[in-house]
């Protein structure tokens, strides 16, 4: 535990000194709406209907105010509250290493485990507080619970892990459809196989949509529609469907288009729906966006390219020249990308290819996790849930192929000189 303890060390200091350390790079927090929201729990609300702009009301996930809401309470430093970055990205290593353990050798599993903590993208999420470290907590707890429950074929343990998998969603509202996708397919995999593993898994994910259901009830009551997760997603789609010239489909705020001369064509529509309420305005948005989409399948195309850049090398964005995180997301998400079709490659070396059944979960929630981001206006920390899958797959690549190699070796040794 020395290797994480001094893990913790380093990310507390970025915490503290990321922002001199890592000057480039995307880092718009909205730490002001979670503090915004975490002061409303403590008075015994949420929404307030005076409230409706953006980045408030139904806006946000509450799964962040919730953790930050006891430190609120008792009136805690700022420098306390963004403790729940490191705090959870070092929770989340180490529920890593004590995953990964179950398949591969143990100092591998420990580098896997250090590998995700300090993954050098992660780090630029400290000095503020994101979302995002939560989440990625929340979700490698729900998989070491799910491998618990793999392990011990009961379903406590997966209803454990759905718990954890619901607090993961109420942290990210966008993985709500991934829930509601994974809802049915599991449920239909359950039902024509019929394996205990399939079950398991049903019931970590309707157990996850439970954990859900009270945040999903308070929705409906204010925004009158069912299941209702957040109102940002119109904002983000109309954004990727806009013809604007040299526009790249990144996200804009309403200020922006309405004071911007380069978003023109776009300002008629904000100014209409300024003064409809969020939900109103997250409906029209949406079906102007769909409108756009229908008329111009081409230009959300190639706004769904360019969002995949803005995801692994954080360019291009409207009306800049250059991303300036490109060294920070770019080089580290290509690297790992190579480390993928590596581990792949070596993993089929073998067919079937040998893969835990649990990493195929992570790899098709990793997936669905990069669909559906890259669909809507996204940035690179849109990956963080679909690194763990990534990471272990490229664990369980090298362990096979250090193996190999092993067993190699005293063959080579027992051939006999050639004469």
């Amino acid at each position: 535990m020395i290797a994480f303890g001094l893990t913790g060390l380093v990310l507390v200091g970025f915490m503290l000194f990321g922002n001199h350390l890592l000057a480039e790079g995307h880092n718009k927090s909205d730490e002001a709406h979670y503090l915004y929201f975490a002061r409303n729990l403590t008075h015994g609300k949420y929404a307030v209907a005076a409230k409706q702009a953006d980045g408030y009301y139904l806006w946000h996930s509450p799964g962040l105010p919730l953790a930050l809401a006891p430190l609120v309470a008792v009136h805690a430093p700022i420098h306390v509250l963004r403790l729940v970055g490191p705090v959870a990205m070092l929770l989340a290593g180490i529920f890593f290493w004590l995953l990964l353990r179950r398949w591969i050798s143990p100092w591998l599993a420990l580098a896997g485990g250090l590998a995700l903590a300090l993954f050098p993208p992660f780090l630029r999420m400290l000095p503020q507080l994101f979302s995002e470290p939560l989440a990625l907590m929340f979700l490698v707890a729900a998989l070491l619970a799910l491998a618990k429950a793999y392990e011990s074929r009961t379903w406590p343990w997966a209803a454990a892990s759905g718990v954890l998998g619901g607090l993961m969603v109420l942290t990210r509202l966008d993985q709500g459809w991934i829930l509601l996708a994974g809802l049915v397919l599991t449920a239909i995999v359950a039902v024509r196989r019929r394996r205990r593993t399939d079950v398991l898994n049903l019931i970590c994910v309707a157990v996850a949509m439970l954990v859900c259901m009270p945040w999903l009830i308070y929705t409906a009551s204010l925004a009158h529609k069912f299941p209702y997760w957040t109102a940002s997603g119109g904002e983000s789609l109309y954004w990727m469907a806009s013809t604007t010239p040299r526009s790249d489909g990144s996200w804009e705020s309403p200020e922006r288009a309405l004071s911007d001369p380069r978003f023109a064509a776009d300002r008629p529509l904000f100014a209409r729906l300024a003064p409809l309420p969020q939900v109103k305005r997250d409906s029209e948005l949406t079906s102007a966006a769909l409108t756009l989409i229908r008329r111009h399948p081409g230009v959300y195309l190639r706004h769904v390219v360019d969002n995949g850049g803005r995801m692994i090398l954080d360019i291009p964005y409207s009306f800049t020249a250059t991303g300036k995180g490109f060294l920070l997301y770019g080089v580290f998400d290509v690297a790992l990308l190579l480390a993928v079709v590596a581990a792949i490659v070596v993993l089929r070396r073998r067919p079937p290819p040998r893969i835990p059944p649990l990493l195929g979960f992570m790899i098709v929630f990793a997936v669905l996790n990069l669909v559906l981001h890259v669909l809507v206006a996204a940035y690179p920390r849109m990956t963080t849930l679909s690194i763990p899958a990534a990471l272990a797959l490229v664990a369980v690549g090298l362990d096979q192929a250090l193996r190999e190699r092993a067993g190699r070796r005293p063959a080579a040794r027992a051939m006999p000189a050639p004469a």
